[in-house]
């Protein structure tokens, strides 16, 4: 489903009325403002003071640019985001606009005393004015709901029936448990739909007594901190935001370093709990401050990507980049708790899901024929983020990956399997300077590896068609880029997964048996390249 935009003047209630409308509807809500203010780490009042409004303007440019790519969510957007043609034009073309209309005196009765800049002298004469010159662009809304008068639960109702959605609430569905046995102790998962608020309770049972800094990037906390904070909040627990860019570039010491800084001044201590609340960049990298801070403090997961529930927030991994490699800093740190919502996949941006995928098909390829025919029976289901496949795929993955770490847990041997595809996926990260995604990179690398393992003689004949054909479906490439074979296997070299001078590789021979070939001839690896290029 694409997103439902509310527009409308200061004071129409795009908030409020845009929050009851996603729970009505099932959906993920998000105020554009709010994600201003996050990006910005300051309020929107300040950064009219000190920049102006064309400053705040262009936040709201790059904060629209970056919502425009989500799916099934409701954003409140601001006053006068329509005003941008660049916004506008993102946003028709991604989901739906609806008008909120309000008088400018029932504007200014609403704005009083909430820091709305334009309006903060309660000018009924110039909200008008505002009004007038904003009209043309809200015209271009395709629907207009009026609001005076109206509560905002009746707004949002009639807005469902207006849209033909749903209104049966947020899905529900109760978590699975998977235990993952580690030398440093037990750890649960918990996988289902709608259960982020229970975090508070889970750390609660852990022993959190008082704050609790929250790691995040400004989309997912504008997207899922709330839910998060009023869970931890019902616990008695207070939430300390601290914020990472979430970038691949931000996976760094320097990003690091600028976190201690910030866990030194809030007088963080060693029974203080860390959560992450985001995709892989921000599990990676705060897991490592929480590693090494004070010789480790206690963390956990609440990955919102499919990329980091099935594969990095479990397992204890945690590490930053270096100019010479991809995760070549970092440690072995058990999480306390990952708690895995499927809801969070729903609002995913399309690109984001299928990159979390490709460490799916991984995953089946390492459990077997049963895994492998499930993702090809239901990939309509999981491409439309059905919540019952989600959380099936999610468990199966966790599952496969818990019981490898009890036995391996410092990749010394059987843990190594999972690296499946990952030699040349990291290879060509690092040769495109990273604008080749993990999830993408990893998909090509799976294919590589199949089509490495039949011309070896070792893969069954017909593997590699079968995950081509999968990874097609799930709108993944399965061919390399124009990247010079040599090149990559020069940087393959240079991983952290070769040993005595050999690259690794990890040979499928079907669904289900795998084999760590460090033997291969680089010969063999360049004639497979050259066959996807």
């Amino acid at each position: 489903m694409s997103n439902i935009y509310i527009a409308g003047f200061m004071g129409a209630g795009k908030t409020t009325v845009g929050l009851a409308l996603a729970r009505l509807a099932g959906m993920a809500f998000l105020d554009l403002d709010e994600m201003v203010e996050l990006t910005a780490g300051t309020s929107v009042e300040s950064i009219f003071r000190l920049h102006g409004e064309a400053f705040f303007r262009g936040l709201e440019r790059q904060a629209v640019a970056r919502v425009s790519t989500l799916c099934n969510t409701v954003v409140a957007l601001g006053g006068g985001t329509l005003e941008d043609s660049d916004s506008l034009t993102r946003l028709e073309a991604s989901g739906t606009l609806v008008l909120l209309e309000v008088s400018p005196e029932e504007a200014v009765r609403r704005a009083a005393g909430k820091g709305r800049p334009l309006l903060e002298n309660r000018d009924e004469a110039l909200a008008r004015q505002l009004m007038e010159e904003r009209a043309p662009r809200y015209r271009q809304c395709r629907y207009q709901v009026a609001t005076d008068g109206q509560d905002p639960q009746s707004v949002a109702q009639r807005l469902a029936e207006t849209l033909g959605l749903g209104t049966a609430g947020l899905p529900r569905l109760d978590p699975y448990t998977v235990p993952v046995r580690s030398s440093s102790g037990t750890y649960e998962v918990h996988i289902g739909a709608g259960h982020l608020h229970t975090a508070g309770r889970l750390l609660e049972d852990l022993g959190a007594t008082a704050g609790v800094v929250l790691a995040s990037e400004p989309l997912a906390l504008a997207l899922f901190g709330r839910e998060l904070s009023r869970g931890l909040e019902s616990s008695g627990l207070r939430a300390i935001p601290h914020l990472i860019p979430g970038t691949e570039a931000s996976k760094s010491l320097d990003e690091v370093s600028r976190f201690y800084d910030r866990l030194v001044s809030l007088e963080v201590d060693r029974d203080t709990y860390m959560l992450c609340l985001g995709g892989g960049v921000v599990g990676d990298t705060a897991g490592y401050a929480a590693s090494t801070y004070m010789r480790g403090i206690p963390f956990g997961q609440c990955p919102t990507t499919l990329l980091a529930q099935v594969d990095s927030s479990v397992g204890g991994k945690v590490a930053v980049n270096h100019p010479g490699g991809k995760n070549l800093v970092g440690s072995f740190y058990q999480p306390r708790l990952v708690l895995a919502d499927t809801l969070t996949l729903a609002s995913l941006p399309e690109e984001t899901l299928a990159e979390g995928l490709s460490e799916v098909v991984k995953g089946a390829l390492l459990s077997g024929e049963e895994s492998l025919c499930f993702l090809e029976q239901h990939a309509g289901a999981i491409l439309a983020r059905s919540q019952e496949a989600l959380t099936r795929v999610v468990r199966d993955m966790v599952t496969l990956k818990a019981r490898i770490v009890e036995v391996d847990e410092r990749d010394t041997g059987v843990r190594k399997t999972l690296n499946l595809g990952h030699t040349l996926a990291h290879a060509l990260e690092s040769a495109t300077g990273y604008e080749w995604s993990h999830g993408r990179a990893v998909a090509v690398g799976l294919v590589w590896a199949c089509t490495l393992g039949e011309s070896l003689g070792a893969a069954r004949k017909g593997l590699t068609k079968r995950v081509v054909g999968l990874l097609e479906r799930f709108g993944l490439p399965t061919r390399l880029p124009g990247v010079a074979p040599e090149d990559l296997v020069a940087r393959m070299r240079l991983d952290k997964k070769a040993s005595g001078g050999q690259i690794q590789v990890v040979i499928p021979r079907g669904p289900g048996d795998v084999v760590l070939s460090p033997g291969v001839p680089e010969s063999d690896m360049v004639k497979a390249m050259e066959t996807l290029l």
